[in-house]
């Protein structure tokens, strides 16, 4: 394990080198405008995928949506827009419709149900905000406003007020994008049973602990005794709460065959646990390919069936991994969490 971390440091110290000196992404953002109130236009082709900033009322330049937080929604194929959440994307935003031609009468975000981007029904606005005529083939915005809670906590209106298409594969969108004070008592979809990305940290230096049921890093002030983590990642190896790395009832199962989206339950028996004493684990360091020829590190595509702390049932899969620095990096992984029962 130490020359497997020290060959991966040297070569991430290359790697970031080579990276450094040149550009990842060779287009420029598109700035629409500062919009206040009036709307922000925004040319469209087929071909791209626009991110949008709804603080700053604009495009911004993202090379991996998963590693970045500075959208919050995208527009891509022309018409279909996703957020920065739910099953695509390891941000938190969620969306509430609006019913209304009075765009500027919603002073305040209303309370009520505010949902993220899932797998099942995918996007929460996608191609919900148009009328499309098939006998003009004309696009056409509904009187909807999409009231957007974005993953810094700020909530913001949004309207597509005009769509302008010239061919079939680029044209014009005018959007209306205001920011509104928060509700008063709104409710979220409930976490279970849905699929979420979400990332975690990969430290040489710090332990970092990931809990399934809420999605996020947690901080752990008692981990030998505590159930509110899940795993730990000690830089690329993983432990589980569970057998010698914690007291908890978490284990898990490798899956090499079944994709994510077919596996449909959990067993309830054959967690391999953690024994720290044989250097095995649930985990470990089997979620990772380390390719020796191009000294770079991939998640492999397994799905694991895993128990938490807690003895609830999730699935997941480890999607990619990033690395900044010699001994920091980050992995992305997706995964449905069940609060009841063992039925994905």
């Amino acid at each position: 394990r130490y020359k497997m971390r020290l060959l991966l440091s040297l070569s991430l110290v290359v790697l970031v080198m080579l990276m450094s000196s040149c550009s990842t992404n060779e287009n420029d953002p598109i700035d629409p405008g500062t919009g206040g109130g009036d709307p922000i236009t925004l040319p469209v082709t087929a071909t791209e995928v626009y991110y949008i900033s709804l603080s700053q009322k604009k495009t911004v330049d993202v090379v991996d949506h998963y590693m970045e937080n500075s959208w919050d929604i995208s527009i891509e194929n022309l018409t279909k827009i996703s957020v920065n959440g739910g099953s695509t994307a390891p941000g938190k935003v969620y969306v509430h419709m609006v019913e209304t031609d009075n765009y500027s009468a919603i002073t305040a975000a209303p309370d009520g149900m505010y949902m993220t981007d899932t797998q099942k029904d995918g996007p929460v606005i996608g191609e919900n905000w148009y009328f499309y005529d098939v006998t003009t083939h004309m696009v056409s915005p509904l009187d909807n406003v999409y009231i957007i809670k974005t993953d810094a906590g700020e909530y913001y209106k949004f309207r597509v007020s005009e769509s302008v298409f010239t061919t079939r594969t680029d044209g014009e969108l005018k959007i209306l994008i205001d920011k509104i004070s928060a509700p008063a008592a709104p409710e979220f979809q409930d976490p279970s049973g849905r699929v979420r990305t979400a990332i975690f940290t990969l430290s040489g230096e710090k332990l970092s602990y990931f809990q399934l049921k809420s999605g996020e890093e947690v901080e752990v002030s008692d981990p030998e005794n505590s159930t509110e983590w899940d795993f730990q990642s000690d830089f690329v190896t993983l432990s589980m709460n569970c057998g010698t790395s914690g007291s908890g009832l978490a284990g898990a199962i490798k899956d090499e065959v079944t994709a994510f989206e077919e596996v449909l339950s959990a067993p309830v028996e054959g967690y391999m646990v953690d024994d720290t004493t044989k250097s095995e684990f649930a985990i470990g360091d089997a979620w990772y390919n380390y390719d020796f020829m191009t000294h770079t590190l991939s998640a492999h595509p397994y799905s694991w069936i895993v128990k938490t702390a807690e003895g609830k049932y999730a699935k997941l899969q480890f999607v990619k991994t990033d690395f900044s620095g010699q001994s920091a990096g980050v992995a992305v992984v997706r995964f449905m969490y069940l609060e009841s029962g063992n039925q994905f």
